[in-house]
């Protein structure tokens, strides 16, 4: 069994976080092993893939994907090798693709695992803003932009930093510069529709999502 490392309070209150005593382990992030120092976040609803029996301990979990992403990696392939790519992790790996060497954490709304929206617990949906796990990644993390994506990341994004995002503009009119509440840094806003694709075509969508890739790393360069 993995032994526990010393964690700054913020990894620290992360990780109790995540550790359910019963069902799926929170999934905070896609595997990253400097998310602390992510310049950007890819925000959506909420993960797909779940684990707690996959992992030897809880320890061994926290260690792959903050670590150790080549373990979680096995794992999550062993587990999912039947299941095809979605059209939404595609999209999500092009964009982060598309950033280059910028560090990008994948992360959502709500950090409850499942390929079903509705079976996220009522007692995670009802957190208030400022206590969800996604406030304090932000505020610990100070990300220079912040991409959402789908109608409840916007929301969310909108109750955090307290504007109205607009996901119909095109990728050049839209970043927004905002206080991160909390801190003294800033970050730039992009909003987007569900990736999957239901709002507009897939070559639209296509185009856009290289358009918003282009604005973030100006962003990024201007930050």
């Amino acid at each position: 069994m993995d032994s526990p490392s010393v964690l700054d309070p913020d990894e620290l209150w992360l990780k109790r976080k995540c550790h359910t005593p019963e069902g799926p382990y929170l999934l905070p992030f896609a595997p990253n092993v400097n998310w602390k120092r992510a310049s950007v976040f890819i925000v959506g609803l909420n993960p797909t893939s779940s684990f707690r029996d996959e992992f030897e301990s809880f320890e061994h979990y926290w260690a792959a994907l903050t670590r150790d992403p080549h373990t979680y990696t096995k794992i999550h392939h062993r587990k999912y090798l039947q299941r095809p790519e979605s059209r939404t992790s595609k999209r999500i790996r092009h964009l982060s693709e598309s950033l280059g060497p910028i560090n990008v954490l994948v992360t959502n709304t709500f950090a409850y695992p499942t390929t079903n929206p509705m079976l996220i617990p009522t007692y995670i949906k009802r957190e208030p803003v400022g206590e969800r796990l996604i406030s304090r990644l932000i505020i610990t993390c100070k990300p220079k932009v912040v991409f959402f994506h789908g109608a409840e990341a916007r929301k969310f994004g909108e109750a955090f930093f307290r504007l109205k995002l607009n996901p119909y503009l095109e990728p050049a009119r839209q970043p927004m510069i905002c206080h991160i509440p909390d801190t003294d840094s800033i970050t730039y806003l992009f909003a987007y529709h569900h990736l999957v694709g239901r709002v507009e075509t897939k070559e639209v969508t296509d185009i856009k999502l290289k358009q918003f890739a282009e604005q973030i790393i100006r962003c990024v360069e201007a930050s």
